[in-house]
């Protein structure tokens, strides 16, 4: 009977889904593809929300084992890729590409609307620390005579489904698209690194008054000066998602290209050392300004989600004990580690004797991901309580800088640790494992050359050519310290 449930949602969602590809635009008139591409986008959610609803009404989900559960909603990645999940009554959390994450979404508004208030959420976007993605949440809960003993549900990356969204479009170079919500908020762009920015804060007063136009009609046409230069655009309400989708045409003489820093160590560095910079500052500002006291948690965890709301780049923030033990974590999917020993302890004993900020080595964190974390040490009228702790994922934030940069197929960026520890490598599986001793570095070919002399010398002289096999392979290096800790930036060039 599972079988045959689970045959037909399989085929159920792919007829539907296969319905709504729009044609080939090229061959449509623009508000025709506009008209196309909006119902495509709410159909596919609208329908993967209607097959969750349908999964939730299945008598072995309603048992509420994900053994179970994630057989039904496994099969759904191949229609809508996204993260699909269950959570029960409790608030512990499941996924298809984890499985059990021991993180609670207990303190999710979207849970307390899903399980507390017995309503679906539809369309509920958050930044997810987890993942380090802007995501929409998509939830019903399973209720099971009368009583809620979970939800089930979707997050969907909405930067890859914007890049996904842009191959399916196939709009002509001089078009550009995107979707805002009722507030002016971009969900879906062309350009996917716009996601969750103000489009109503853009620096052009005509594009400001021609959206603010848009999002008091259904349908319609707009003119607004953007980059320097004008463009024509269409626009049409997705009612379901309360959405406007845009599609604008600018001339093709006036297409002007965004300029990215070149590649280069110093650029690498400079941007690097920003990030940095600023971690210092969020922190003493905070710290100064909720002057935290040990008998007042609930004050320091107002001051852990301001520091953490500073900056998207950080995944968590924690205050410790001096033993260790984390006492509070941002965000709230982590309380189920709060009271435990924190993953990386590394900074207590030089805290003890020297009340510095520490910038820990790459570790494992809590969810099972990279990370590495700068310490401060907590000080109230000299005497110490413990530290307040910043993570940060380093693929994250050295994409945050590459993304900016010309990079071509045939550059390169390593970041290692003095010891042969991998910090950065578009490889992201590296991250984290040693060069000099994990045998994988050699079974697939991708040794640094000169590892050794890389690691004792603090930089390059000038740029160096290598032999490898039939290619010549550009070499340098340069270095970042902060506080106790030297990383290498290698870059390579292949010719």
């Amino acid at each position: 009977m599972r079988t045959l449930i689970l045959v037909l949602i399989i085929g159920f969602s792919t007829v539907l889904f296969a319905q709504y590809v729009p044609v080939e635009p090229i061959t449509l008139d623009a508000a025709s593809t506009l008209s196309l591409s909006a119902t495509y986008i709410e159909k596919q959610l609208s329908n993967t929300f209607e097959t969750i609803e349908v999964i939730s009404n299945i008598p072995d989900v309603q048992k509420g084992k994900w053994e179970v559960i994630q057989q039904y909603l496994e099969p759904l990645c191949k229609s809508l890729p996204a993260t699909y999940f269950f959570a029960n009554a409790k608030g512990d959390y499941y996924t298809t590409q984890d499985g059990f994450t021991n993180l609670s979404l207990h303190g999710k508004e979207y849970f307390q609307t899903c399980i507390v208030s017995d309503k679906k959420v539809e369309a509920y976007s958050e930044y997810n620390r987890l993942t380090g993605k802007k995501s929409l949440v998509y939830a019903t809960p399973i209720v099971v005579k009368n009583k809620n003993i979970g939800m089930i549900g979707f997050t969907l990356d909405l930067e890859t489904y914007s890049k996904e969204l842009d191959k399916v479009f196939s709009l002509p170079e001089n078009f550009t698209w995107f979707a805002i919500n009722e507030e002016g908020k971009y969900f879906l762009h062309q350009n996917e690194d716009l996601v969750f920015t103000d489009a109503l804060q853009e620096d052009s007063d005509t594009m400001r008054n021609e959206l603010t136009y848009a999002l008091q009609n259904e349908n319609g046409a707009i003119l607004y000066d953007y980059n320097n230069a004008q463009r024509e655009g269409l626009f049409v309400k997705m009612k379901n998602l309360n959405w406007w989708l845009i599609f604008s045409k600018i001339n093709e003489d006036q297409i002007l290209e965004m300029p990215l820093l070149s590649v280069s160590l110093e650029n690498i560095k400079l941007q690097l050392e920003k990030i940095f910079d600023n971690a210092n500052i969020v922190m003493n500002e905070q710290t100064e300004r909720y002057s935290p006291n040990v008998k007042n948690i609930d004050s320091i965890r107002s001051m852990l989600n301001t520091i953490l709301e500073s900056s998207k780049l950080y995944s968590n923030v924690i205050y410790t004990d001096k033993s260790g033990k984390m006492l509070a974590i941002e965000p709230v999917d982590y309380v189920n580690f709060e009271k435990k020993p924190i993953y990386s302890n590394e900074f207590l004993r030089p805290m003890t004797k020297d009340f510095k900020p520490y910038f820990s080595n790459v570790f494992k964190s809590m969810d099972n991901r990279n990370m590495f974390m700068i310490a401060y040490p907590f000080l109230n009228r000299g005497k110490h309580f413990g530290a307040f702790e910043i993570f940060m994922r380093p693929d994250i934030i050295v994409e945050s800088i590459t993304k900016k940069m010309n990079f071509s197929e045939f550059d390169k960026l390593w970041i290692i640790q003095l010891d042969g520890t991998v910090v950065y490598y578009d490889d992201f599986s590296k991250i984290g494992r040693n060069m000099k001793s994990d045998q994988i570095f050699y079974k697939e070919d991708i040794r640094l050359p000169m590892l050794d002399e890389i690691i004792s010398k603090e930089k390059s002289v000038q740029p160096l050519r290598i032999s490898q096999g039939q290619s010549t392979i550009h070499l340098e290096w340069d270095t970042i310290e902060v506080y106790n800790k030297t990383w290498r930036i290698v870059l390579t060039k292949s010719m």
